[in-house]
């Protein structure tokens, strides 16, 4: 019954309530892995990252089967900084669940940051097989694309995660980068405005937006984007 109220609480925003009742599941029995890992990911949510590993250790030493603590382990991992660590989480949880989904993404990102495209194309490949509707896919396969300079394909799939998700963002920023790559800054502009509509106290899109200004040569605009995105950061 706690680990049901944390729940219902997590799924709230109310993180410390929610910890609090996972923290009398596991008291109430030790021997849990749910709690443990509930109250990992509540503990993730709050930004206590390294009490969220510790969290999912338990969790995977209660049950070495559990895929979902591999995951959440490998986020918390992610976000100190961890890249090896999180990277062989996700591997194992997808060695446990070769249908999960969500660690294919993540390990596709590390994959990029390792400048490894071929294998996160590999990786978003297998998740828009898994879940062919999830624009999140296709715009970090349009990544890996245009980190490996097929901006052909970046484009292509850009486009589709636009398609399947109007106010997405990101894939309007990747996209504007793409045009930028390839020298057309009218298309780039466009996106990047589109981008600030939806993100409008995103530093890195001014940013890019009047580089973009500046290869057109309206150079007041620019200077603006420029100011607005000093004046964020």
């Amino acid at each position: 019954a706690y680990n049901g109220r944390g729940v219902a609480w997590t799924h709230k925003g109310d993180y410390d309530r929610a910890i609090a009742d996972y923290s009398q599941a596991i008291s109430l029995n030790p021997k849990t892995e749910y709690a443990y890992m509930n109250r990992g990911t509540a503990r993730a949510h709050k930004g206590d990252y390294q009490q969220a590993i510790a969290d999912y250790d338990e969790a995977i030493s209660n049950d070495p089967k559990q895929a979902e603590a591999y995951y959440g382990r490998g986020v918390a991992r992610a976000n100190v900084n961890d890249s090896d660590g999180a990277f062989a989480d996700y591997e194992q949880a997808i060695t446990l669940d070769p249908k999960f989904v969500n660690a294919y993404n993540n390990r596709g990102l590390l994959l990029i940051e390792k400048g490894d495209y071929d294998h996160a194309v590999t990786d978003y490949n297998q998740a828009i097989s898994l879940d062919p509707k999830n624009a999140i896919f296709y715009s970090n396969r349009g990544l890996a694309w245009a980190n490996k300079g097929d901006n052909g394909r970046a484009i292509a799939d850009y486009n589709e995660a636009i398609r399947l998700d109007p106010k997405f963002g990101d894939a309007y920023y990747n996209r504007g980068n793409t045009w930028t790559a390839m020298a057309d800054n009218d298309r780039a502009v466009a996106d990047y405005s589109q981008a600030i509509r939806l993100d409008p106290t995103n530093a890195k899109i001014y940013s890019n937006r009047g580089l973009a200004l500046y290869n057109k040569e309206e150079y007041d605009l620019a200077i603006a984007d420029f100011d607005q995105a000093i004046s964020i950061n």
